[in-house]
C-alpha cells in the first residue's frame, strides 16, 4: 500500500529580529563590510594605476598589483575578473574629460567664443595640473600604453571616443565665433578645430617627455594665448574694400 505523498510548504518567513541590539550590530557588521571592500578596491586602483604609470601597461601583472596594494591576486580577481577590466577602472576613474565643459558652455549663447573657449581650455589645464589621478592616467594613455591587443583597444577606444567629441565641440565654437565675426569667412572651423585638438595632444605629450615633475601649464597658457591673438587678429586684418592688408606683424627692411 502506498503512502500518500507529502504536501509541499511554503518555507516559513524569516522571523523578525528579537532584540534590536543584535539588529544595530548586524546592520553595523555590513555597512563596515562595504567600506573595507570599498577600500580595498580603491587600494587596488591606487597600485594598478602607480604600476601601469611606472612599469607601462603590458609590463604590469596582475600579481604584482595584488602586492602593491598589501592584498591576495583573489582580491584583486573579485573586484576585476581581469587586467582589462582594471585598466578600464582606472582610466575611468582619472581620465580627465574636456568634452563634457564644453557642451555645457556651447549650450549658453554666448558673446565672445574665442574668449570662452580659451578661458575654458585654461580652467582645464589648471584642474587636470591639480589632479594626481587625471596625470597618472593621461600619462599612462600617452606614453606607457601599446595600442596593440585587447589592453590597447581598451584603451584606444575611450581616447577615440573623447577625442571625437572635443573635435566636435570646437568646431561648434569657431563656427559660432565666424558667425559672429570673430573669425574671418575664409577661415575653415573644421581646420582651426583640428589644429586646436592637435595643439592640446602635443601640450600633454611634451608635458610627460621632457619633465613630468614640472608644471607645464604656463608654457601651455603662453603657447594658448598667441594662437588666440592670431585667430582674434585674423578677424581684424580683414582685407578692405581698397586691397590687400599688409599684415601688421610684419616690418619690411628699411633701404639704405
Amino acid at each position: 500500500m502506498r503512502r500518500p505523498r507529502p504536501v509541499p510548504m511554503s518555507a516559513p518567513p524569516a522571523p523578525a529580529c528579537s532584540t534590536p541590539g543584535n539588529c544595530g550590530s548586524v546592520s553595523d557588521m555590513v555597512r563596515r563590510t562595504r567600506r573595507e571592500s570599498m577600500a580595498t578596491r580603491e587600494g587596488i586602483l591606487n597600485a594598478a594605476e602607480w604600476s601601469f604609470r611606472t612599469h607601462g601597461v603590458s609590463a604590469t601583472t596582475m600579481a604584482a598589483i595584488a602586492a602593491r596594494a598589501g592584498c591576495t591576486r583573489g582580491a584583486v580577481y573579485w573586484h576585476f575578473p581581469d587586467q582589462q577590466a582594471l585598466l578600464q577602472a582606472v582610466i575611468a576613474r582619472g581620465l580627465p574629460l574636456l568634452s563634457p565643459r564644453l557642451t555645457e558652455e556651447l549650450a549658453t549663447r554666448q558673446r565672445d567664443w574665442l574668449g570662452v573657449l580659451q578661458a575654458t581650455l585654461r580652467r582645464f589645464l589648471d584642474d587636470v595640473e591639480a589632479d594626481p589621478h587625471a596625470l597618472s592616467v593621461l600619462e599612462i594613455v600617452l606614453h606607457r600604453c601599446e595600442f596593440t591587443g585587447s589592453l590597447g583597444q581598451a584603451c584606444l577606444t575611450v581616447c577615440a571616443q573623447e577625442e571625437a567629441q572635443v573635435l566636435q565641440a570646437f568646431e561648434q565654437f569657431f563656427d559660432q565665433a565666424q558667425r559672429q565675426g570673430e573669425l574671418r569667412p575664409e577661415r575653415s572651423p573644421a581646420t582651426c578645430a583640428s589644429l586646436l585638438l592637435l595643439m592640446v595632444l602635443g601640450i600633454w605629450k611634451a608635458r610627460f617627455l621632457h619633465n613630468p615633475l614640472r608644471p607645464f601649464t604656463p608654457d601651455a597658457h603662453g603657447a594658448l594665448q598667441m594662437v588666440f591673438e592670431v585667430w582674434r587678429g585674423a578677424a581684424a586684418a580683414a582685407p578692405e574694400a581698397g586691397g590687400p592688408r599688409r599684415c601688421e606683424l610684419y616690418a619690411p627692411p628699411r633701404r639704405r
